[in-house]
């Protein structure tokens, strides 16, 4: 069971929390609108694979099935039937940032298979610049970031450090 709840946490619960965070920086309200602006969708399927080339290579999933559920998920992203608001997808703005969590859990499994997650550094710039006064949580984060700089930020809030691999490519 821990390779499928590590790839719904990384590949579809990491996919939604980019197209949120990406979608309120571009004030888009949803998920499939957001499959239409091409940044976005790039972002968000280079997630997608990076989350699923280190999963592959820790658990030795089939590539192709793999693909499969990306594909499948993007399929229902870009539904217009399903009217999913991208606000709903950056509620728990820090939990999002936790090290086992949805962007720095498979960006650190990438690295460790030797792969290269720029999608998810994008993704983790995303969240980190997102900023919702209203909303002490993430003002916290905001003003944390801001007095302290991202790389104590991402210490604080991920668990990372200088001698972690992921730590200089996501500053």
């Amino acid at each position: 069971i821990q390779p499928y709840s590590s790839r719904k946490l990384y590949v579809l619960n990491g996919a939604h929390a980019t197209i949120g965070f990406m979608s309120q920086a571009n004030k888009i309200t949803y998920v499939h609108e957001a499959m239409r602006d091409p940044d976005i969708y790039g972002t968000v399927t280079g997630q997608m694979k990076e989350a699923v080339f280190g999963l592959v290579q820790e658990f030795k999933l089939n590539a192709a099935e793999q693909q499969k559920y990306i594909d499948t998920i993007l399929s229902r992203f870009s539904n217009p039937q399903f009217q999913d608001e991208t606000n709903r997808l950056i509620r728990r703005q820090t939990s999002k940032l936790a090290r086992n969590e949805r962007l720095i859990g498979p960006a650190l499994l990438c690295l460790k298979f030797k792969g290269n997650p720029v999608n998810h550094a994008r993704a983790i710039a995303y969240l980190l610049d997102y900023h919702d006064p209203v909303t002490p949580e993430s003002q916290q984060l905001h003003d944390y970031t801001v007095v302290n700089g991202v790389a104590k930020a991402l210490n604080e809030y991920c668990g990372l450090n200088k001698q972690d691999p992921c730590d200089a490519r996501l500053i």
